[in-house]
């Protein structure tokens, strides 16, 4: 019985199954160990790096005038340079009116900002234009000074009537015919040449007053001339100077009638550039055009938008000069 009880010990340990060491500490039913260790890893780095770094974009090569040199056969001739930019791929752009313009002597010739030639005065000069760090230039000669028009010329003040003991004219000598005065202006956008333009009174068969040579007005500019006397009255922008004609003896001067006269401005041929009727009812003051140097009407000075008295020869009825070159040459 002993024999048997040991035999059967020995047997029953042999046929215990042996144990998978392996699965200490596991769920043996989770077979699954998650080895998806997120292999994704984003591999896609956004490879489109945006290599398209504009190295195709056209760069700029130029900058040209359409002409390299203009000749003005007189002032009144306004021609325009065109200003041209120029890029790498063939493509242009028109920059005239956004050059820095340039005048290498602003008495010859000035420019506008659209590329317009002024001529000022006879001679030769060059002009150019700057556009992002580039520049070029064109020579320019304007021959002659034009010889005035009609509507290049306005009476913009005119004096028949002198205040009693008013020394209109600076010299010291307060006189009824010698303060008598006519100022003229330039409202073109050019100089003009006043040589042999006469003034005239409506009862007188001579002119009052007949310009010389060097009469010359740039753009904006006045001159103002007086019956007689030494005229000292200067101003920016403007000139004054005594009439002079072929009075022998008794001297006229403007000859200019207060109970009503008309003073005419005619060119060397005899035609009328303009024309203004003394008004009997203005005294001891000028009239002035209203609004001054653009009006079609005449006012008494003493009313004209902020007057500083009876007459301003040589200046606004404000007292200002004269608009400069640069303003008038806008018109």
């Amino acid at each position: 019985m002993r024999t048997s009880s040991l035999l059967f010990l020995v047997v029953g340990c042999y046929d215990l199954p042996p144990q998978d060491t392996a699965d200490i500490g596991h769920d043996p039913a989770d077979t699954d160990t998650d080895s998806d260790t997120d292999s994704d890893s984003d591999t896609d780095s956004d490879t489109d790096t945006d290599s398209d770094t504009d190295t195709d974009a056209p760069t700029l090569e130029g900058l040209a005038l359409d002409h390299d040199t203009l000749t003005l056969t007189t002032s009144r001739e306004l021609p325009v340079l065109v200003a041209t930019a120029s890029w790498s791929d063939g493509s242009t752009q028109d920059v005239t009116e956004q050059c820095a313009w340039s005048s290498g002597d602003p008495a010859l010739v000035v420019m506008t900002q659209d590329g317009v030639v002024h001529g000022i005065g006879a001679g030769t000069t060059e002009v150019g234009c700057e556009w992002s760090e580039l520049r070029d230039t064109a020579r320019v000669e304007v021959v002659a000074v034009a010889t005035v028009r009609d509507g290049e010329l306005v009476v913009n003040e005119l004096l028949a009537d002198p205040g009693v003991g008013a020394d209109v004219n600076g010299d010291g000598d307060p006189d009824p015919t010698d303060d008598e005065f006519v100022e003229l202006v330039n409202i073109a956008a050019y100089s003009i040449d006043l040589l042999d333009v006469t003034l005239w009174d409506a009862n007188l068969d001579t002119p009052r007053h007949t310009f010389g040579g060097g009469s010359t007005l740039r753009p904006g500019e006045a001159v103002v001339v007086f019956g007689g006397g030494t005229p000292a009255v200067s101003a920016d922008r403007c000139v004054a100077y005594a009439a002079v004609n072929d009075d022998d003896g008794l001297q006229y001067g403007l000859a200019l009638n207060n109970d009503g006269d008309t003073l005419r401005v005619l060119d060397a041929r005899g035609g009328e550039l303009a024309s203004v009727e003394v008004q009997p009812e203005v005294e001891d003051a000028s009239i002035v055009l209203s609004p001054e140097l653009d009006g079609t009407t005449y006012t008494h000075h003493l009313y004209a938008p902020d007057s500083v008295g009876a007459q301003s020869p040589c200046t606004q009825a404000d007292g200002s000069a004269f608009p400069t070159t640069i303003a008038w040459l806008t018109r």
